[in-house]
């Protein structure tokens, strides 16, 4: 990643560095369910999502379980109440700029979308990925349908395990 740092009446470059490591892993919130069984191999990547505009919040996760035969893609943007439908959005090789849609999800009544992939459920993985490890470092981004805008932004984080 490149961040800079810019004068706010020219746009000159004032500072910039280069990240080189993906975004850190979030916890999991209290409360949160953990669907999986204890005695399960299982690893996990989350990290949160950037907001683009100010207010939202989101993350996006991918998971493996029993030994990496089941895999799990997951999106989630929160806080959206201003919005009726946003859609999903994967890029389609790491650093190509190139997205391709998931799908649309309408916004529910608590402000949040959740677009999930789980290979047990027989939903396939995005891009034809056939693990999710496949996925670590491709950009995604959440955005409103009715204009295109972009709401919140990421990077698929690497799988670590939780044995």
């Amino acid at each position: 990643y490149r961040v800079e740092v810019r004068d706010a009446t020219d746009a000159t470059v004032l500072l910039h560095v280069t990240v080189p490591e993906l975004p850190a892993i979030v916890p999991d919130l209290p409360g949160e369910d953990d669907e999986d069984d204890d005695d399960e191999e299982r690893s996990r990547g989350k990290a949160r999502l950037t907001a683009e505009v100010s207010g939202l919040a989101g993350y996006v996760e991918i998971r493996t379980r029993d030994a990496g035969t089941r895999h799990c893609f997951e999106i989630e943007g929160e806080d959206l109440f201003d919005y009726a439908e946003v859609e999903f959005l994967i890029e389609t090789g790491v650093d190509t700029g190139t997205f391709t849609s998931l799908g649309t999800l309408p916004v529910d009544v608590e402000g949040e979308a959740e677009l999930e992939r789980e290979t047990s459920d027989g939903d396939a993985l995005p891009n034809g990925a056939s693990a999710a490890s496949e996925l670590v470092g491709l950009r995604v981004q959440v955005r409103d349908v009715a204009t295109g805008d972009l709401l919140l932004s990421g990077t698929v984080p690497a799988l670590i395990s939780e044995d």
